[in-house]
């Protein structure tokens, strides 16, 4: 019997390949993790170094930039999804990108804390300030 190979990812129907983005490098972590997980997908990767890092610049400025980025990656042919493999551009940008290009999904990457802390009953507490409880 022949093994069976996965099927390439199928997003909504979507073909094409899968578009990465970071301000810099650190992104190739993620894409080397997607690449493990889906070694049959083709992915694009722009690594935006010469505006690295995000964190010092302002959301507007992110907005555009995640923008401009997205629109480069299209350029390059079909895309079935774009993960935002950063962490700025994720909390800034993600839900702008969702809204002007509806039919691509768009996977963030930005730490799991703020949508576990939204579905969850948490206290939290600040232990950085003095004289807090």
């Amino acid at each position: 019997m022949a093994p069976i190979e996965p099927a390439p990812l199928s997003v909504g129907g979507l073909q094409g390949a899968i578009g990465v983005f970071d301000s810099g490098i650190g992104g190739l972590s993620v894409l080397k993790a997607l690449r493990a997980e889906m070694p049959q997908e083709r992915f694009i990767y722009w690594a935006d170094s010469g505006y690295a890092p995000y964190g010092e610049r302002s959301d507007d400025f992110v907005i555009a930039r995640s923008h401009y980025i997205t629109e480069q990656l299209l350029a390059k042919g079909p895309l079935k999804a774009v993960v935002v493999a950063c962490n700025t551009a994720t909390a800034v940008a993600i839900e702008s990108l969702r809204t002007h290009y509806p039919d691509l999904p768009f996977i963030g990457v930005e730490p799991a804390l703020k949508p576990a802390l939204a579905q969850t009953k948490f206290c939290a507490r600040n232990f950085t300030k003095p004289g807090w409880p």
